[in-house]
């Protein structure tokens, strides 16, 4: 007979995690966080469509933070995530706003936006 696989904390977290990156656009943050109220509020402002997971409210988020660092390789909040690839925490965030580089990425990812993207020509 075959022995049960044993499920620990971290594994589940590992579960939530990858069922989490599906979204198009995650934010992993901490509801406490100024720099993850940041980037929501920024995304907000542009119409962007986005999930949360916040850490300090989820039952098992010491696991989940683990998790997440463990794959992008950040151990602080934000980390985002576009099409389950890492964008950054919340400079990387900014300044891909700020550059208007963010846009291709989110519309590659099927990020709804209900705001016109930004006018990159230069007159």
């Amino acid at each position: 007979m075959a022995a049960a696989a044993t499920t620990t904390p971290f594994s589940q977290a590992v579960l939530v995690r990858d069922d989490a990156l599906k979204q198009p656009l995650l934010v992993v943050g901490k509801s406490w966080c100024p720099y993850t109220q940041k980037v929501k509020r920024a995304l907000s402002d542009q119409g962007v469509q986005y999930a949360v997971l916040d850490l300090d409210t989820h039952p098992n988020g010491v696991n989940l933070q683990e998790a997440f660092s463990k794959l992008s390789g950040i151990r602080t909040v934000p980390q985002v995530f576009i099409g389950g690839q890492c964008l950054g925490g919340c400079d990387a965030t900014m300044d891909a706003l700020r550059r208007s580089v963010l846009w291709a990425e989110l519309k590659k990812a099927g990020v709804e936006m209900h705001q016109p993207e930004p006018d990159t020509a230069t007159p």
